[in-house]
């Protein structure tokens, strides 16, 4: 089974809307995060639960190989790789997303994100992670 798939079915199995609950760590950037922040880029959105809670308070662009959840006016979601990603916005987010990558496409994002971000907020295991 490839990754798509794996993912795909997964997330059929999930509520995609946006009256999901956000992680921790989504209410915790955002007590982190300056006023001046307006555009959001997050990689590997899944469900799009953070997506919709950042969009709350932000323009947000989210992108995700195997799920395209509704877009909202705050929100707009894109299928598609990591590698795909575009623009110029204030913070690039990634939760569970960038571990689960080769390095060649994690290498791709992080030299994105260094030459079209102003902030970067990564949330990933290890396998130093006790889980």
């Amino acid at each position: 089974m490839s990754e798509k798939t794996y993912w795909t079915s997964y997330y059929e199995q999930k509520d995609c809307t946006s009256e999901q609950e956000p992680s921790k760590f989504a209410r915790f950037v955002k007590s982190m995060l300056e006023d001046n922040i307006n555009t959001v880029l997050e990689v590997g959105s899944g469900s799009g639960r953070d997506a919709y809670f950042l969009g709350r308070f932000y323009r947000v662009h989210a992108i995700d190989l195997a799920c395209k959840p509704k877009d909202t006016p705050s929100v707009t979601f894109h299928q598609g790789s990591m590698t795909d990603i575009t623009g110029i916005h204030d913070l690039l987010y990634s939760r569970f997303s960038l571990h689960s990558v080769s390095e060649d496409v994690e290498d791709t994002v992080l030299d994105f994100a260094k030459g079209h971000c102003s902030y970067i907020a990564i949330e990933a295991r290890s396998t130093n992670d006790t889980l």
